[in-house]
């Protein structure tokens, strides 16, 4: 595993760009209609070792420092949304004779732009970055602040919010209305992102034990919610 994950954190320039796009990709797998949320445990870890190395000069500007992280982020979130998002070109095929031109702007367009929302996640996850499972914690409010952004920026477009992958089925879905979507994008995040700490093994049994309770948590809240009695009329 430390072999593996140090060639991930060491790759550069187009390699580290085209794993990035592809654990995007493969985070995609955990919305509907697949709804294999097992896929987020693997492209978030991902993730997070591409973020490990990504770092700029130590002397340059803090663009510079920065801009690594965000090329991942922005990779990543290209990947997750071209994957995600294909589909919207099937309505301009409706009428393709009139429509047909504005294809590619929808299907590759579209993500493009959404991308630089996870592009500044990354930023903001790598201005708190660190070397324990606080970078998890970094990531997940890093992605939680761009996910609420992308709610309502440029007249809003919260599709494919990555907490839904947490949400697969009602039993899943009720902690929601107590987290709403904004903490729920964030916590999935950090749950999915955990398995990254099995690489250095540090703080990998605090990072379990959050594991197990917050996926308890979720469920049991769950159960217990949808158990209650409904309300009387």
């Amino acid at each position: 595993m430390e072999r593996l994950t140090g060639r991930i954190i060491l790759l550069w320039g187009w390699r580290r760009a085209l794993v990035a796009f592809l654990a995007g990709a493969l985070a995609v797998l955990g919305q509907a209609p697949y709804d294999f949320f097992a896929a987020c445990f693997v492209s978030f870890p991902l993730l997070v070792w591409l973020l490990d190395g990504a770092t700029g000069e130590a002397s340059g500007s803090l663009f510079r420092r920065l801009r690594p992280a965000f090329a991942v982020g922005w990779w990543f979130g290209f990947g997750y949304f071209l994957a995600g998002l294909w589909w919207i070109g099937s309505a301009l095929l409706v009428e393709a004779d009139s429509f047909a031109w504005a294809l590619p702007f929808a299907v590759v367009g579209i993500p493009f732009m959404l991308a630089f929302f996870y592009g500044f996640a990354a930023i903001v996850a790598r201005l708190l970055w660190s070397n324990d499972i606080g970078r998890i914690a970094a990531l997940a409010f890093g992605f939680g602040l761009a996910e609420w952004l992308r709610d309502f920026l440029f007249t809003g477009f919260p599709w494919n919010a990555v907490g839904y992958a947490a949400m697969p089925v009602p039993l899943l879905m009720q902690s929601v209305s107590v987290t709403g979507m904004i903490g729920m994008n964030a916590l999935a995040v950090f749950v999915f992102a955990l398995p990254a700490l099995l690489a250095a093994r540090r703080h990998l049994r605090l990072g379990a034990a959050l594991f197990v309770v917050l996926v308890a948590a979720h469920v049991g809240f769950g159960y217990i919610r949808l158990a209650a009695p409904e309300p009387p009329a």
